[in-house]
């Protein structure tokens, strides 16, 4: 029995990543950048099959560019919230503004952007003011982390400005999650 549950601890400290940590629920709200998913709600799905989860749910409505769209916060197991986007009756996109939820390499909310830099080191920051300003990281899958944009220079957000200094140390204050991969342009 004791070589039972040795393994059992060794087989958890594995797909932990050898992290010395047990695996926990905080793993079910884990961020799938292939998928486009965080936990079991995925990008693209149904408003039936969001439904279906059994997740505790509410919906509101945002107004976004002068239209109005129903957003559903639905609580995962972590207890952390997914803010779903529906658009035609599909989710369109999911936001978490939580740092539980990490992608495959342990990025997410609070990492900063010399942390998304060495883990994606093809990845791009997109910084531009179209629908108001926005500065984020791309690395060419399914996920865009939202950087806090009132550490970066305000001329940084010009479509003109050119050499634009980084800020040290700034962070990623949410995690947008796309039914396809976030573009590369500018």
């Amino acid at each position: 029995m004791k070589k039972i549950c040795l393994y059992l601890v060794v087989l958890a400290m594995v797909a932990s990543g050898c992290r010395g940590e047990a695996i926990s629920r905080a793993d079910e709200a884990a961020i799938n950048s292939s998928l486009g998913a965080v936990a079991n709600i995925r990008a693209g799905m149904s408003s039936a099959d969001l439904s279906a989860l059994g997740l505790p749910m509410r919906s509101r409505s945002v107004l976004m560019e002068g239209d109005s769209y129903t957003v559903v916060d639905a609580v995962i197991g972590s207890g952390a919230i997914v803010e779903c986007l529906m658009e035609s009756e599909k989710v369109y996109s999911l936001t978490v503004t939580s740092p539980l939820p990490r992608d495959e390499e342990g990025m997410g909310v609070g990492s900063t952007l010399s942390e998304l830099r060495a883990t994606y080191p093809t990845g791009r920051l997109l910084i531009g003011d179209e629908d108001g300003q926005f500065a984020n990281f791309v690395n060419g899958t399914k996920v865009v982390f939202g950087l806090r944009q009132d550490m970066f220079d305000p001329k940084c957000f010009d479509s003109m400005a050119v050499g634009c200094a980084e800020p040290k140390e700034v962070v990623v204050v949410k995690v947008v999650v796309n039914s396809g991969p976030a573009s590369w342009i500018r």
